[in-house]
C-alpha cells in the first residue's frame, strides 16, 4: 500500500510576500523573455513594475540557502521544498517566466511560471504552472512545511 503523503500548512501572507520578494530580487529577466512580453503589448515600464523574472534552471538550491541566510523561513511557502538530501530548493524543472500573483493590497501571495515550450514563441507553447495558494505535499520524502 502506498504511504499517504502529508500536507503542509501554508505560510501566512506576510511570510510568503517576504520570501517571494527576496527571491525576485535575486533573479533577472532574460532578454528573450523581455522581448516576448513586450511583443505581447507590455511596455518596458510594465515589465519592470510587474517584476517578471526568468526562472533559472540551475542554482535554486544556492538561492534558497541565501534566502535562509537572510533570515527567511521557507517552510510552507509554495514552490519551495526540501530535496532528497534535505536541502531547501525551489521548483526549477524548466526555464520560464516567473509571474508574481498579488493580493488587492499588493503583497505577493504566490507565483506562476509561464513555461516556454517552443522556440517560435507560439502562445500555445506557454502553459502556466501555478504554485500559489496550494498546500505543498511531501516531495522526495520531505515536506515543504518541515
Amino acid at each position: 500500500m502506498e504511504k499517504q503523503k502529508e500536507e503542509c500548512p501554508l505560510a501566512d501572507i506576510e511570510s510568503r510576500n517576504s520570501v517571494y520578494t527576496a527571491l525576485l530580487d535575486k533573479l533577472s529577466l532574460a532578454a528573450d523573455h523581455k522581448e516576448n512580453l513586450m511583443n505581447r503589448g507590455l511596455t518596458e515600464q510594465d515589465v519592470e513594475l510587474l517584476e517578471y523574472k526568468t526562472t533559472p534552471v540551475v542554482g535554486m538550491s544556492a538561492i534558497a540557502k541565501q534566502l535562509q541566510s537572510d533570515g527567511l523561513h521557507l517552510a510552507g511557502v509554495p514552490g519551495f521544498y526540501r530535496d532528497k538530501s534535505g536541502a531547501w530548493t525551489f521548483i526549477h524543472e524548466k526555464r520560464g517566466i516567473l509571474i508574481p500573483v498579488r493580493d488587492r493590497i499588493g503583497r505577493i501571495q504566490g507565483l506562476q511560471i509561464r513555461r516556454i515550450m517552443s522556440a517560435d514563441g507560439n502562445s500555445a507553447g506557454y502553459p502556466v504552472v501555478e504554485i500559489h495558494l496550494q498546500r505543498r505535499k511531501v516531495r522526495d520524502g520531505f515536506c515543504s512545511g518541515t
